[in-house]
């Protein structure tokens, strides 16, 4: 039982850390800016592991437009016969799209 609490443990880490780099690549998903998903995987690196992730507008009261969009990723893998998820969610502003854009231009 507690190889396989520590057999866990890990993969969540491991989930959690792919969930942190796959947020940042996002913001250079033009697909994904205009209240998008987008999915994907991590490569021959991290075979078992697939994402998947969803933007949309935050609305808030007495602003017509707020700026931000609210990020939901989930990372998803198979671990034997059990399908195991982590979901995470942030909000970013349009800003952070615009810095991305630039950068990519330089």
């Amino acid at each position: 039982t507690g190889l396989l609490a520590a057999r866990d443990a890990g993969d969540y880490t491991t989930a959690a850390t792919l969930a942190e780099m796959q947020l940042a690549q996002l913001r250079w998903d033009e697909n994904l800016q205009s209240d998008g998903e987008s999915e994907g995987d991590f490569g021959d690196l991290y075979p078992d592991y697939k994402w998947a992730a969803m933007m949309e507008p935050v609305e808030l009261p007495d602003l017509e437009e707020s700026g931000l969009q609210r990020v939901e990723l989930t990372v998803t893998w198979e671990h034997g016969k059990r399908e195991h998820h982590l979901t995470v969610e942030t909000c970013l502003r349009e800003s952070d799209f615009e810095s991305a854009s630039q950068e990519e231009q330089l």
